[in-house]
């Protein structure tokens, strides 16, 4: 059962798509994390240039989304969630940022171990980069001319969606862009679908001992999403786009930039 999920959850034709929806309402998510352990190593090398590819079209999207008056060598910058080196990379061989500027941080309980594709000693990056409580953003007001956010968001709780936000809107500069990309969820097969491939995303970046829970994913519809960002006028939607991928109408992400008012 689980080999069979596992082979259908990497490449899928439309054809399968219905049979595979009832792989995964039946899988043990156990019994997968065991599976998905012995697959992690085999699996590692094929991310990094997996991780490259993304990184370009996160760029990408940080070029696009920038204000078009900010120099690109002066930008100042901060990825939250950061979990590879070359998103940064892309910046600044493909479009002029600087290093100096370059700031990233993820949640503190991953400190110390080699998390994702980051080296166990991140003091060895190019970039600024530091680990945090995942409550407050270490960095002062009105900082960051651009705050990049790539699928993270549903990983936030429910509960502290608006704090974050709050946070986010705090060490902005006024007028400065927020980059986002993130699932649109419109129901619960498309939740599902995203549940099951953060356990197999989480083994392959070797994350924990095989203790994720698949419940702890907060996602919300592209709709929602922009309602949060743009309630109590702290932001304002300039533009987003979805992005399509294997699983067609279960599983759209989408990109938008919004502005600091």
């Amino acid at each position: 059962m689980v080999h069979d999920i596992l082979s259908k959850s990497t490449t899928m034709s439309e054809n399968s798509i219905n049979s595979w929806l009832e792989l995964v309402k039946t899988v043990d998510y156990n019994d997968a994390c065991v599976e998905l352990k012995k697959r992690a190593k085999k699996k590692k090398g094929s991310l990094v240039s997996y991780a490259k590819r993304r990184a370009k079209s996160k760029a990408r999207a940080i070029s696009i989304g920038k204000n078009e008056t900010d120099s690109n060598e002066n930008i100042v910058l901060l990825d939250i969630g950061t979990e590879d080196p070359f998103i940064f990379d892309e910046l600044v061989n493909s479009y002029g940022l600087k290093y100096k500027n370059l700031h990233a941080i993820n949640v503190r309980m991953y400190e110390g171990t080699n998390y994702g594709l980051l080296p166990e000693d991140t003091s060895k990056l190019k970039f600024n980069f530091k680990w945090y409580d995942g409550k407050k953003i270490p960095y002062n007001d009105n900082t960051f001319d651009i705050v990049s956010l790539f699928m993270v968001f549903h990983h936030i709780p429910y509960t502290e969606q608006q704090s974050f936000i709050v946070e986010i809107h705090r060490v902005m500069k006024k007028r400065g862009r927020l980059i986002i990309k993130e699932h649109d969820i419109k129901n619960k097969t498309s939740l599902n679908i995203i549940k099951f491939e953060h356990v197999i995303y989480d083994k392959i970046l070797e994350e924990n001992d095989g203790d994720f829970t698949p419940e702890n994913i907060y996602g919300r519809s592209k709709r929602k999403l922009i309602e949060l960002f743009t309630d109590n006028n702290r932001f304002k939607l300039l533009h987003h786009t979805k992005v399509s991928n294997n699983y067609k109408a279960y599983n759209r992400s989408f990109y938008m930039t919004l502005e600091k008012k």
